[in-house]
């Protein structure tokens, strides 16, 4: 996914949707040391899925999960319950390596449960994020783990490897 990760996908989507209704509270700095000077291919390139490590007061971290492909695109799924039912949302994009950050850019993004409340917080959160780019600053890694954190929110996400 979110802007990719705010990458990733649920974390895109429900952080836009809560900052939006309510403001946005202060996000905990994440506390972990970073360990990582350089991002290689090989370290990201494979199917993940996300959790967020210093969500704030009420935030929902739903579940999201994405593929970052060879030839610099990418696509998830991110799903959330709320009070309006679930929501499932499919996000396509692009992304690169500059350093120690990954930088991915939102696309596409449709709403595919046919939830008529998602459906209208698709179109809001679809037009806040076409063409998003967001900065992750790769803290950590291992061969099944990534911890990345947004340059503009300071979220923290711990990437888990699926494939």
């Amino acid at each position: 996914m979110k802007g990719f990760s705010r990458v990733m996908l649920a974390v895109c989507c429900t952080s836009v949707l809560y900052a939006c209704a309510v403001g946005a509270p202060k996000r905990a700095d994440y506390g972990g040391a970073d360990n990582i000077a350089a991002v290689q291919d090989s370290m990201i390139l494979g199917t993940w899925r996300t959790r967020i490590l210093n969500p704030v007061k009420g935030e929902e971290t739903g579940s999201s999960e994405f593929t970052l492909n060879a030839d610099g695109t990418m696509s998830g799924t991110s799903q959330s319950s709320a009070d309006g039912g679930q929501m499932v949302f499919e996000m396509a994009g692009t992304w690169q390596i500059t350093g120690e950050h990954i930088t991915t850019t939102i696309e596409s993004m449709k709403e595919t449960s046919g939830n008529q409340v998602a459906a209208f917080a698709q179109s809001l959160v679809a037009s806040l994020t076409k063409g998003r780019t967001t900065k992750l600053n790769v803290f950590e890694s291992s061969a099944d783990r990534l911890v990345v954190v947004a340059e503009d929110t300071g979220q923290a996400q711990e990437w888990t490897r699926i494939q």
